[in-house]
């Protein structure tokens, strides 16, 4: 799609000789750039302060859950979702959502819209962007590109992913990917759309010693969970998130919500 309509991606390959096509872009969309004024004759100057916000190619996210019944009736019998360059987190959030609205539209359009804003929900908890339909229905506005700062960020962080689980003393055993704490509120999920939220309890390093904060990722820690879990489940903390209000002028300023 960029490469077709907005010819953004073949910067990428002019720039810095990364094939966009190829998994390599260097994501030059999402660059600063300056702007200059070249007077014929003259040396080009720069009119940077003039211009509130730095970034002028940065696309929003593009998103198709809420139009999966269109895509389907149209014929569609694939769907390539972007992974490159994501986290596991990402992906398994993603994957997981597309999976679950398949499989409800194909059971009945009721159960599709039944679900539908959940679906949106769960993806707003990895998207990185806001969220548009690109070129899908009409050519994108100023409204579907993201100058500046991010104007939403995403609650959620990917802390934790389950490697192993003992039923008989509901322990699970996690691979740590950032920083938990005891007391964390995280939700657990899995395939199928499997959910469920609690509290780290008992967080024990590798050694079985408690601990209150553990900050070293990919150490095996064990937690006491108040359900199954499986060997793959993630865990994902539920803290506040940043925002980024906008000014009459242009200009951001990042909160925290």
């Amino acid at each position: 799609m960029c490469i077709s309509y907005s010819g953004r991606c073949v910067l990428s390959n002019h720039m810095s000789h990364r094939d966009a096509n190829r998994g390599g872009c260097s994501q030059s969309c999402r660059w600063k750039y300056d702007l200059y004024d070249l007077p014929f004759g003259e040396e080009r100057r720069s009119i940077k302060g003039q211009i509130p916000e730095p970034f002028s190619m940065s696309a929003v996210d593009m998103c198709m859950i809420e139009h999966i019944p269109d895509m389907i009736e149209n014929g569609v019998d694939s769907l390539k979702i972007e992974g490159r360059m994501k986290s596991v987190h990402y992906v398994s959030t993603v994957t997981n959502c597309y999976k679950t609205a398949v499989d409800a539209y194909l059971k009945s359009p009721e159960t599709f819209e039944a679900i539908k804003q959940d679906l949106i929900d769960e993806l707003w908890k990895v998207a990185q962007r806001e969220l548009a339909t690109g070129f899908y229905y009409q050519a994108p506005t100023e409204n579907e590109q993201l100058f500046g700062a991010r104007r939403k960020i995403p609650k959620y962080k990917f802390i934790a992913e389950v490697v192993g689980f003992d039923k008989a003393s509901m322990t699970a055993t996690i691979r740590q990917r950032n920083v938990i704490n005891d007391g964390d509120v995280v939700e657990i999920y899995g395939p199928g759309f499997r959910h469920f939220e609690t509290t780290i309890q008992n967080l024990r390093d590798g050694d079985g010693l408690p601990l209150d904060r553990a900050n070293r990722p990919m150490d095996l820690l064990t937690i006491t969970v108040p359900q199954e879990v499986y060997p793959g489940d993630m865990i994902r903390s539920c803290q506040s998130g940043l925002i980024n209000l906008y000014k009459e002028d242009g200009r951001s300023v990042t909160v925290r919500a």
